[in-house]
C-alpha cells in the first residue's frame, strides 16, 4: 500500500506541474478599448499585443484579417465576438489562446501633426526659390494664422504650388497639398503677403517726359518696393541711353516702365569710334550716316581714312567697331 501511495502522489505532482506548465505558456491576446489602424485594412496585428511562446500561433493570430479599417477622422467599432468569429474564420480555434478585451474595442486610424511651422517653412523655401526672393530683400507673412493640421500616420510630403502663369506679386495665393504615401490627405488654400525691399534707383530731382535720364539725375537708396524685383532700376548701367517716359518726381523710385530709350546718335552726328582689334584699341572720330538707341548698329564715316564703317551704339554719340 505504501509504495502504491508514493506512485499516486508522483503522478499528481507531474499532472499539477504539467497544467502549471501549460499555464504558463498558453497564448494571450490583449486588446484595448482603443485602437489605432495604420492602413486601409486591418488585421488583428494592428490592434493587438500578444504574450506566448507558440511563435507559429502568434504569427497565424497576427495575419488574421478583420476587413477595411477606418478612414481619417472615422471610427470602427469592433466586438468580442466579431473578433473571434475573424480569428476561427482563419482556422484557429478560440480554446487556443486567452483572448482579454472590452466588450467592444474602437478603431480610429493613427494620426500624425503636421505643425503650422513645419507647413510655413515649406511655402516660404518654395516660394523664395520659385520667385528667386532672396532673405535680406524680401520678407514674407501668412495673411492670417496657420494651425496644426492633423493627418494619418505614414510618409508625409508638404508640397506647395501656385499656377505655372503665377509672376511675383505683392500678395500670392498658394495652394499645399498635405500627402501621405503619395495620396493627398489634406489640402489648404493660404494666402501670402510679400514685403520686399531693395537698393533702387530714386529720382534726384524733377524729370520732364522727353528729358535724358542719367546716373547724375538719380540717387540709390534702400526703399519698400513691390515683390517684382525685376521692375526696379539697381544699377547706373540700367539708364543707359534713357529717357523719362513719363514725368518724374523727385524721390520717385524709377521702375522699368518709366523709362523708355532716347536717341544716342542722329544722322549727321559726330561720334567718337573705338576700333577694337584683339588688345589694340584706336579712338577716332567720324559722322553718323545714320540714327539709332543703345545696340544699334549704324553707319559711320571715319574721317581720318574716309572709309565707311558700321559699328554697335554703346553710349551718346559712341560707336564701337570690331576688326
Amino acid at each position: 500500500m505504501k509504495g502504491s501511495a508514493k506512485i499516486l502522489v508522483s503522478l499528481l505532482f507531474v499532472f499539477a506541474m504539467s497544467i502549471v506548465a501549460l499555464a504558463a505558456v498558453r497564448t494571450k491576446v490583449i486588446i484595448p478599448a482603443t485602437a489605432y489602424s495604420t492602413g486601409d485594412t486591418l488585421t488583428l496585428a494592428g490592434i493587438a499585443r500578444f504574450d506566448g511562446e507558440d511563435i507559429k500561433l502568434i504569427e497565424r493570430l497576427r495575419r488574421v484579417s478583420l476587413g477595411y479599417a477606418p478612414t481619417f477622422g472615422n471610427t470602427r467599432t469592433l466586438t468580442r465576438d466579431e473578433i473571434l468569429s475573424a480569428v476561427e474564420s482563419a482556422g484557429i480555434e478560440a480554446t487556443k489562446f486567452d483572448l482579454s478585451m472590452p466588450a467592444k474595442v474602437d478603431v480610429e486610424r493613427a494620426t500624425q501633426t503636421v505643425t503650422a511651422d513645419q507647413i510655413t517653412k515649406a511655402i516660404e523655401d518654395y516660394a523664395r526659390n520659385r520667385f528667386a526672393w532672396s532673405t535680406n530683400e524680401v520678407t514674407l507673412r501668412l495673411n492670417s494664422p496657420l494651425d496644426d493640421v492633423l493627418v494619418p500616420q505614414g510618409q508625409l510630403a508638404i508640397r506647395p504650388s501656385v499656377p505655372n502663369t503665377a509672376t511675383a506679386a505683392d500678395r500670392l495665393f498658394i495652394n499645399v497639398s498635405l500627402e501621405v504615401d503619395g495620396r493627398v490627405a489634406r489640402y489648404l488654400s493660404l494666402e501670402l503677403n510679400v514685403e520686399a525691399t531693395a537698393i533702387v534707383a530714386v529720382a534726384g530731382r524733377n524729370i520732364d517726359r522727353g528729358q535724358p535720364v542719367t546716373a547724375d539725375d538719380v540717387r540709390f537708396e534702400r526703399r519698400q518696393v513691390g515683390a517684382d524685383l525685376r521692375r526696379y532700376l539697381t544699377n547706373a548701367r540700367d539708364l543707359v541711353g534713357k529717357q523719362a517716359a513719363v514725368s518724374l518726381q523727385e524721390g520717385a523710385i524709377l521702375q522699368s516702365s518709366m523709362l523708355s530709350d532716347r536717341m544716342l546718335i542722329k544722322k549727321g552726328d559726330e561720334v567718337k569710334i573705338i576700333a577694337k582689334a584683339g588688345k589694340l584699341e584706336i579712338l577716332t572720330t567720324g559722322e553718323a550716316k545714320g540714327g539709332g538707341r543703345l545696340g544699334d548698329r549704324v553707319e559711320v564715316i571715319n574721317r581720318s581714312s574716309g572709309q565707311i564703317v558700321v559699328g554697335e551704339i554703346i553710349g551718346d554719340k559712341t560707336v564701337k567697331v570690331l576688326f
